[in-house]
């Protein structure tokens, strides 16, 4: 049976987001608009379509196969490619001295504080004044445990903010409320004064399909546009390469949306895994992790797309399982949200608030502290052959 455009577009507006890895994106060449698609392949109305307006193009479900490989054949298709799962990029481990870090010149002690202390005598320095007053930032991940003691009230989970299986937009996870208390919390936040938007796109296992992170970027550059106000995108993960991610990330940029994304933890090149790779000439800031003794962190991936390295070598921060609750993990995850907090900072400043995407950037790199990582080597073939980081890989270290 056949359908109008108008009821593909209702049915795919209701329709349930994509179950994790399965299924295409389509995107389709500028110009080329989704009716003469659908004019051109008319089973594509009863397929499942799911349109894109952050990118010109559309998801499909797995039950679509059949119709991929004429689609394949249309003119203005630019390409299919599989809508694979991608990954929270945390790794589990025992004092938020990154908080210090980014706001000073100088290496933090690493014997200052016990692992097992929650708040050791770390010094954050900041102009409260600014601290991502009047600023959003949505944190694209697992959700946000928005009751959070530590979050103020400060943090929003909006009821349509669930792309994920469209259900409640609740962390089941703690990898989101993690990050958005590195962004935001009073305790263990960059920006204190920032209002953090939960928008969730992985599940309980902190994994979720590539069209359902499209639909959420897409949502939060709608709802920024609606607000009026400065925005960052926190998106700490990743997984395979992505065209259609990479370039919805960057038509967030374009759309005047600053975003910031993880790096991703194989201790591989970032070239090879998206969003990150997206960060290479444009104005999508790539975060990859360092430790507390200034030195890339083992696993944090490298190469021409990284920006700037932020902490994230057990990062203390909110979790999901009370309103009091506090975790500390690792990943290129954490670095992320603590760069997302610093770009929302220098946003709440009168001196930075009108910059756009690319401007800010380049404020973000000019702040830097240069040349104190110690990047190290590829990990190589069999641990031979490796090649210094340094060759490929900017040596720029977060400051706030």
């Amino acid at each position: 049976m056949q359908f109008g455009l108008l009821s593909l577009l209702l049915g795919s507006a209701l329709a349930a987001p994509a179950a994790s890895g399965s299924g295409y994106i389509v995107r389709l060449a500028d110009g080329t608009p989704l009716e003469s698609i659908l004019s051109s392949l008319p089973d594509l109305s009863s397929a499942g379509v799911r349109p894109f307006s952050i990118i010109n193009g559309f998801a499909l479900p797995s039950e679509a196969a059949p119709l991929v490989a004429v689609l394949k054949l249309l003119p203005g298709v630019l390409s299919i490619e599989d809508d694979i799962t991608m990954f929270a990029s945390a790794t589990q481990s025992n004092a938020p001295w990154g908080l210090q870090r980014i706001s000073t010149q100088s290496r933090v002690a690493s014997t200052t504080g016990t692992p097992n202390e929650k708040l050791p005598a770390y010094t954050y320095t900041y102009n409260e004044n600014f601290a991502g007053q009047g600023v959003d930032v949505y944190v694209v991940d697992t959700g946000i445990r928005c009751s959070h003691s530590a979050f103020e009230g400060r943090a929003l989970c909006p009821s349509d903010g669930n792309l994920f299986d469209g259900g409640v937009n609740v962390d089941d996870n703690g990898h989101g409320t993690h990050c958005a208390g590195t962004v935001g919390s009073s305790l263990y936040g960059v920006s204190k004064k920032v209002q953090l938007v939960g928008v969730k796109v992985l599940g309980a296992d902190g994994s979720g399909a590539t069209s359902n992170i499209i639909l959420g970027i897409q949502y939060a550059v709608e709802r920024s546009q609606a607000s009026g106000k400065n925005s960052v995108i926190s998106m700490s993960l990743g997984g395979g390469a992505s065209s259609a991610l990479d370039a919805a990330v960057k038509a967030a940029t374009t759309n005047g949306v600053h975003v910031a994304v993880a790096a991703g933890n194989e201790n591989q090149d970032a070239n090879n895994v998206s969003p990150a790779r997206a960060g290479l000439n444009s104005a999508v800031v790539c975060v990859g992790a360092h430790d507390i003794t200034d030195a890339r962190a083992s696993f944090s991936n490298y190469g021409t797309p990284v920006t700037v390295f932020g902490p994230g070598v057990n990062t203390l921060s909110t979790w999901f399982r009370s309103d009091t609750d506090s975790n500390v993990i690792s990943g290129t995850s954490m670095a992320t949200p603590h760069t997302a907090g610093v770009l929302a900072y220098y946003l709440s400043d009168p001196s930075y608030s009108a910059f756009s995407p690319a401007e800010l950037k380049q404020v973000l790199v000019g702040k830097s502290q240069k040349g104190v990582i110690a990047l190290g080597k590829t990990k190589g073939l069999l641990g031979l052959f490796a090649e210094e980081v340094s060759k490929t890989t900017v040596n720029n270290l977060l400051q706030l």
